[in-house]
């Protein structure tokens, strides 16, 4: 799918499939994601790589990009299977959604539609979580989307090795 943002940025959203390559154009967006959203900043920014690549290999995971121009502006993670507690459900759960600042405004509205479309080919139900931090809900609650969960956490071991995550 393409998308024109104020009439000269071409953005194009597609279903990709997860390689090393998209894996090191991804990283600087992880990392500013990382820095903009991260609740505990001593935790260091390290994905299992190879816990991504076997769940994509075996069908898991689902990845969507947002593209300026062909520069990587935007990407969501999905895994996608039977949910555990209804087996006979299949449901797809955000790992991770992220839009660059300088493309906000509409394009991460139109980033979601495209992905919910995608994923309701073959999900039942999109799960998508928000940090308190960055609650965009209503925007949610406008798409259709239902306010069904909270997560809390509970600090209970604090690192002190100086790192940065990233």
């Amino acid at each position: 799918m393409t998308a024109v943002l104020a009439g000269k940025t071409v953005v194009q959203f597609a279903a990709e499939r997860l390689t090393h390559d998209l894996w090191a154009e991804a990283w600087p967006l992880l990392k500013q994601h990382w820095h903009e959203i991260a609740h505990f900043k001593d935790i260091p920014l390290e994905p299992d790589l190879a816990k991504y690549d076997a769940a994509h290999a075996n069908g898991a995971v689902r990845v969507f990009t947002a593209r300026a121009d062909g520069t990587l502006v935007g990407y969501a993670l999905f895994f996608v299977g039977p949910n555990p507690h209804y087996r006979s459900s299949v449901q797809a759960v955000e790992d991770v959604l992220y839009v660059d600042p300088a493309h906000r405004g509409f394009m991460p509205i139109r980033f979601v539609r495209f992905i919910v479309r995608a994923l309701s080919t073959e999900s039942e139900v999109v799960y998508m979580h928000l940090k308190a931090a960055k609650d965009w809900g209503k925007i949610l609650h406008r798409m259709g989307f239902e306010h069904v969960d909270q997560i809390y956490a509970l600090r209970t071991q604090v690192r002190d090795d100086g790192e940065d995550g990233g």
